[in-house]
């Protein structure tokens, strides 16, 4: 089984962005790190459902992870998408502790955790909504029909599963293997070869569109609210003093040049735009001086665009 690298989502890259500059006493603080809590601990519950993943001895099959595909007139996402030569299988992971009752009737996950009730959004819902727009995506782009599973993983080890009724796609991590052996015994029939496989592994990637939100906006925040300088790339600190030997790390963390600028560059990326002036350069970096600043863009080798007076420079991921 060829399984892609998940990767931390660009929302949470921003958050932790957002985190690390903004001070202990911000009126938002506290609602930031509460979301954080909340998105990490759904990349913990996919990460964990890899885990059962790799144990699928199938070198045919590819999984594709936190894809976000644009389909008529709006997105849909997958936490994982795993494309066999017989059928396409999406798995929709919940990492929720706590009694989680299935309403079948209502169409509602209701969590019971430390004697509180909260309604989430119903995951079969999600998932059949999922089968319907990548169904009409693959069509679109002239792919052959083809059946598409989908399965709700409850990866939290510690959460009780209730229903209304019995839910066969609902399953618990450690199901997964045998699940996907049931489904291998169900489809006999061959419909896409290796090489059609990858041509649809490829567009998925090149169609995948990151979701970024804006957080500044959304939690009223002005960029003056935020702690600026350079981070260090390895403890993220920013007690980082500047010195005849070049930028220190209050604990002493061993890094280039090239690296403090780059991690410190994918702030303002992540907080403001994938592009940067030298004024904003010198600003957010607290360099004072003009000249310094344009060494240290030409060092990052940042692709330039526009004039001399208006130039700004590209940060890549």
């Amino acid at each position: 089984m060829i399984i892609e690298e998940r990767k931390l989502p660009v929302k949470i890259l921003t958050l932790e962005a957002l985190l690390r500059r903004l001070p202990d006493n911000h009126h938002a603080r506290l609602q930031i790190e509460e979301e954080y809590g909340i998105m990490m601990a759904g990349y913990k519950g996919e990460k964990a459902v890899d885990f059962y993943l790799k144990e699928i001895p199938k070198e045919n099959y590819h999984v594709m992870t936190g894809l976000r595909i644009y389909e008529g007139e709006s997105f849909f996402q997958m936490d994982n998408l795993i494309i066999t030569p017989k059928y396409l299988l999406i798995i929709e992971v919940k990492n929720l502790a706590g009694i989680l009752f299935f309403d079948h009737q209502y169409q509602q996950l209701i969590r019971t955790l430390n004697g509180v009730e909260e309604v989430f959004d119903y995951p079969i819902v999600q998932t059949n909504r999922q089968r319907k727009k990548l169904s009409n995506w693959l069509v679109e782009n002239k792919f052959r029909p083809v059946p598409i599973e989908t399965l709700v993983v409850i990866s939290n080890k510690k959460a009780i599963i209730k229903s209304s009724i019995y839910l066969e796609e609902v399953i618990r991590s450690p199901s997964l293997p045998i699940r996907i052996d049931n489904l291998e015994s169900k489809y006999k029939t061959k419909l896409f070869t290796e090489n059609e496989m990858k041509k649809l592994k490829k567009l998925l990637l090149k169609k995948h569109v990151e979701e970024k939100l804006d957080y500044m906006t959304r939690f009223s925040m002005e960029q003056t609210d935020l702690i600026v300088g350079p981070h260090c790339p390895i403890c993220y600190s920013l007690e980082i003093t500047k010195q005849p030997k070049g930028w220190i790390c209050k604990n002493e963390c061993n890094f280039t040049l090239v690296q403090l600028l780059k991690s410190s560059l994918l702030d303002f990326r992540y907080l403001f735009s994938s592009t940067i002036t030298n004024n904003q350069f010198r600003y957010f970096m607290r360099i004072k001086s003009k000249s310094t600043s344009n060494h240290m863009i030409r060092s990052l080798g940042l692709k330039p665009n526009g004039a001399q007076k208006n130039r700004t420079y590209h940060i890549p991921y």
